[in-house]
């Protein structure tokens, strides 16, 4: 799935560049306009700042590279950042690339790094989403909910009407179409919110280099939005706070049956295009492919209509989330609690985030995937929990 940056139309107190529109000058004449391109961090007069052959509207348009940081071998990592890391930035690593992320992703759940008391047989109190505001407050913003384990259709199809799970919006890579088995586990509400992200820093687990820690996209760095998810999280920060937790990221399949349930419904809500339901950057469009809804930037958590199994909010728009799989082609004969392919080069990510303009991005089998170092301005995260150990 191809994913484009926002055009100017963060709100206002985010982004006061925009307050004036984006107008229309391209001086480099890459497709983004000068105004649009100051706001990402691009030199508008200049079409490739890296000189590696990228122009820069297509760098941050695509969310692949830094478009100042010149990236040879188009692994997603800056020369520099390379070098300094001892590998070599002529030559793309991605056999390299797996280990090294998953070696950091379980110094949490190996014990290496300090985690909270984990949830006994089932939350407590304070982990309930019934829980009051207390000393807790930010988990309970970010409490948990128990999905019955379930056989379901998982994936989409858009050839046959009659057929199980017709969508006509359907993509390639989600397919088969195929019942999957998902063992009980607990999902957490909403997003994980930037509270509970930087108190994952204090207690030493998180780290603010995982995370957009500055600048207008960052919810962590805004003390009026705590209680908006995080943004601009990479899936290995997202994975140190789910083990902090007790917890890990969502299996595709989990996923996708908190969004979808056993009923298979396209959307978390059900199987129109809603206004009201999601949260993105323009407004989505309708069956008619008119614009029907207002446009509006993340939220909070508990300021959307229901969305999902036992109302869980946010699946769909607000920030895309990570999942615990790589990306890949499904495998037709992993059919119970299946975990994608063993090794990858990218993360998958589901639901669609702020920066979404068609509503193809918050549909229950929608699939997009980015490299897990990234730190996206529409990506953020929830955490689930299982009882087993991971």
């Amino acid at each position: 799935m191809v994913r484009t940056l926002a055009r100017c139309a963060f709100p206002a107190m985010l982004l006061a560049a925009c307050a004036g529109g984006a107008g229309t000058a391209d001086a480099d004449a890459d497709g983004l306009t000068d105004a649009e391109e100051a706001v990402a961090g691009s030199d508008p007069k200049l079409p490739d700042t890296d000189g590696d052959g990228k122009k820069d509207g297509e760098e941050v348009h695509q969310h692949k590279t830094d478009p100042t940081k010149k990236d040879t071998d188009g692994d997603g990592a800056g020369d520099g950042q390379e070098i300094k890391g001892g590998t070599n930035p002529l030559v793309a690593d991605v056999a390299q690339a797996p280990a090294q992320l998953d070696n950091a992703a379980q110094a949490v759940s190996s014990g290496a790094a300090p985690r909270m008391a984990a949830i006994g047989a089932e939350p407590d109190s304070a982990w309930r989403c019934n829980s009051t505001m207390g000393q807790h407050w930010s988990i309970s913003l970010n409490c948990f909910e128990k999905i019955d384990g379930a056989t379901f259709t998982m994936g989409a199809q858009s050839t046959d009407p009659a057929a199980p799970s017709y969508d006509a919006l359907a993509q390639p890579d989600e397919l088969p179409v195929r019942q999957v088995t998902v063992a009980p586990f607990w999902i957490q509400h909403s997003e994980t919110n930037a509270a509970l992200y930087k108190q994952c820093i204090t207690a030493g687990v998180c780290s603010k280099d995982d995370v957009l820690a500055e600048g207008g996209f960052s919810t962590l760095a805004d003390p009026d939005r705590q209680k908006y998810p995080i943004t601009g999280v990479t899936w290995q920060g997202a994975t140190k706070l789910c083990g902090w937790l007790g917890g890990r990221l969502p299996t595709e399949a989990e996923w996708e049956l908190a969004a979808r349930g056993t009923e298979g419904r396209i959307y978390p809500w059900g199987n129109k295009p809603a206004c009201g339901y999601a949260v993105d950057r323009t407004g989505r469009t309708d069956e008619s492919g008119k614009q029907s809804c207002a446009a509006t930037g993340p939220r909070e958590g508990w300021d959307q209509p229901m969305a999902g199994l036992r109302g869980i909010q946010q699946l769909s728009g607000n920030v895309w989330e990570w999942a615990l799989d790589w990306y890949g082609p499904y495998d037709a004969a992993a059919t119970t609690d299946p975990r994608g392919p063993a090794t990858g080069t990218r993360r998958v990510q589901r639901g669609g985030g702020w920066l979404s303009e068609s509503s193809a991005d918050f549909r229950g089998a929608g699939r997009a995937s980015a490299p897990p170092d990234q730190k996206l301005p529409d990506v953020g995260f929830r955490c689930v929990w299982t009882g087993r150990p991971e």
